[in-house]
């Protein structure tokens, strides 16, 4: 399948195996004549080997990639280029997974992200044996840690110890990064039987009425209540840049958003901070942000 889309975080569609592109106000002209002009990228192949570690999502190695893209780890960049997920590494992905991963890099520029269609399915296009790549990125999801985008952009990721116990007013599960069922799941089970800390704001936001209506059926809404959660209606939430539950002056924020740039969550003078579904849900109770596997043992 390909498609253009005006939010560039059409990217997600790539989970599935699918090329989309996001064209800004150019989708006027793809309404209008059902063609667009475009350059075809070249394309960055990552290949993901071994899994990954307790405590740790698909979101920080997406995080991982953004930095390492930003600060030229690898020497390539990844503006307007297609980055394609393959290895080993891929078998242990859900779609949820492959949808954070997609999402993640999103904000540093990239043409699109590809993984191979999903096992089982009848159609889709497979890269051919020995593709012509610009460059080639190894990645060992076995030696990734728990990260933290700092404020500012998904790409300003650091390692969660460098920035353990900085306190937090705000944090938000949900956007279209970390919607999907499965994320919540994984929060709650660093939620269940515990508390949100005091002066602390959960705001939890299913990605469809589809996800939320499932999470009420099988309890894992009750979950989040017990807990001190908000429940907002499904969709965007406080990603979108708009009035649902926004940041105070001076306040700090820890989420699953798409992106945390100055005053995304309401006053400029606010921090925002991104991490994974289970970081997020973490630092909630702990009042300051904490690696999950912390939040279990406790």
């Amino acid at each position: 399948m390909f498609l253009f889309a005006y939010d560039m975080h059409c990217t997600n569609f790539g989970a599935i195996g699918a090329a989309a592109y996001g064209v800004g106000p150019e989708i006027t002209s793809v309404l209008a004549t059902g063609t667009l002009w475009t350059q075809v990228p070249d394309t960055i192949c990552v290949r993901l080997h071994g899994k990954l570690a307790p405590g740790v999502h698909a979101r920080d190695v997406g995080f991982v990639l953004a930095h390492g893209f930003s600060s030229d780890r690898w020497g390539v960049s990844a503006d307007y280029r297609v980055v394609e997920f393959a290895g080993p590494g891929l078998a242990g992905l859900s779609i949820a997974d492959r949808v954070a991963l997609c999402n993640s890099i999103t904000e540093i520029g990239v043409a699109n992200v590809a993984f191979p269609p999903p096992a089982g399915s009848k159609e889709g296009v497979h890269s051919d044996p020995g593709a012509d790549y610009l460059h080639v990125i190894d990645l060992d999801l076995s030696e990734i840690t728990a990260q933290v985008a700092l404020p500012g952009g998904p790409d300003r990721a650091a390692p969660l110890e460098s920035v353990a116990g900085q306190r937090i007013d705000h944090a938000f599960l949900g956007s279209c990064g970390s919607g999907m069922y499965e994320d919540f799941a994984a929060a709650a089970t660093v939620l269940k039987g515990r508390r949100v800390a005091a002066g602390v704001r959960l705001f939890v936001v299913p990605g469809s009425t589809a996800t939320a209506m499932r999470m009420a059926q099988d309890g894992l809404q009750q979950v989040f209540l017990d807990a001190g959660a908000i429940l907002l209606p499904p969709g965007c939430g406080p990603c979108a840049g708009g009035a649902m539950a926004p940041l105070g002056p001076g306040e700090v924020s820890i989420s699953t958003a798409a992106t945390n740039h100055s005053g995304r969550f309401g006053p400029s003078d606010g921090l925002a901070y991104l991490a994974s579904p289970l970081t997020v849900a973490a630092s909630a109770i702990e009042g300051a942000i904490a690696p999950a596997v912390q939040a279990v043992k406790a």
